[in-house]
């Protein structure tokens, strides 16, 4: 089954926003997948969120699953930008539907997003 949220970088942002939906039910464990940078905040995550997510570090060969989803959560720190935009294929539009990517980055304009993630629809949150 594929994922329909992925969220890059699962700080406290990240969890601040999709904790919820978690709890209230709109969203489902098994359709979120979630990387972050390193092995070790894999396994302290573990802890703190539901069975069921798709927890993977970066430099998991799966990690780029999250780039497949319809809806992409970008939660990272402004200066890593550059660097997850570069592990970031082109989008594969089978529907016809770009995906849709939300950043909660500061101090990153709209324009640098849509440079950095050609193929989908970009949004600050």
């Amino acid at each position: 089954m594929p994922f329909s949220l992925g969220v890059v970088g699962l700080g406290q942002m990240a969890q601040a926003l999709v904790k919820p939906l978690l709890a209230r039910g709109e969203l489902s464990p098994e359709d979120l997948i979630a990387v972050v940078g390193r092995e070790d905040t894999v396994q302290r995550l573990r802890a703190e969120v539901p069975a069921g997510v798709c927890l993977l570090a970066a430099a998991d060969t799966q990690a780029l699953a999250v780039w497949a989803t319809p809806v992409q959560l970008l939660c990272v720190k402004p200066q890593q930008l550059a660097e997850v935009a570069a592990s970031a294929p082109e989008p594969l539009v089978e529907t016809g539907e770009k995906p849709l990517l939300v950043s909660v980055l500061a101090g990153v304009s709209l324009e640098r997003l849509q440079l950095a993630f050609p193929g989908r629809h970009c949004v600050r949150a």
